[in-house]
């Protein structure tokens, strides 16, 4: 943080970081949290679509 915007304040580093490290958590785990729910609906759907009686 210090070398991009010459601030130097310890707050400042914190919340840089604390933004990159959620920013990179959402990115790794954006795929499997519409993955499970589509997943699920396909499912659902299946299940009340199927004859039971075939």
């Amino acid at each position: 943080m210090e070398l991009m915007f010459d601030n130097s304040s310890r707050a400042a580093d914190i919340g840089f970081n604390t933004v990159i490290g959620v920013g990179v958590f959402m990115l790794a785990t954006a795929v499997p949290m519409v993955r499970g729910p589509a997943a699920i609906q396909t499912r659902l759907a299946r299940t009340l679509l199927t004859d039971r009686a075939a």
